[in-house]
């Protein structure tokens, strides 16, 4: 089954292995786009709009890849230090026991 949406006033019928809402979702923020583009020049064709679009979202997602990555990273870093004082305090602990597992023996 497939959903059928609108794109500069032509409609498609889509399938989508999402639900309706994303489809609609999508469609629209496509169309947008769009639209956008032919406000800031008449003289592009549809093909131009839409590769522009695409280029537009395209570099919208990239741009979100690298801020989650760079997000991924400094959690691990977060993470590194947090295992090493942890680690370190486990040393220091196990020092102590054994210091007093010593006098009292």
């Amino acid at each position: 089954m497939g959903v059928e949406v609108k794109i500069l006033g032509k409609s498609f019928q889509v399938k989508s292995q999402y639900d309706e809402k994303f489809t609609m979702n999508t469609a629209e923020l496509v169309n947008s786009r769009m639209k956008e583009l032919i406000g800031k020049s008449k003289n592009f064709s549809t093909e131009t709009v839409a590769i522009l679009a695409a280029m537009n979202i395209a570099g919208d997602y990239l741009r979100l890849l690298e801020a989650e990555n760079i997000r991924k990273e400094k959690i691990k870093e977060r993470l590194d230090f947090i295992s090493e004082v942890v680690d370190e305090k486990i040393k220091q602990f196990d020092s102590q026991r054994e210091a007093l597992e010593n006098v009292s023996a």
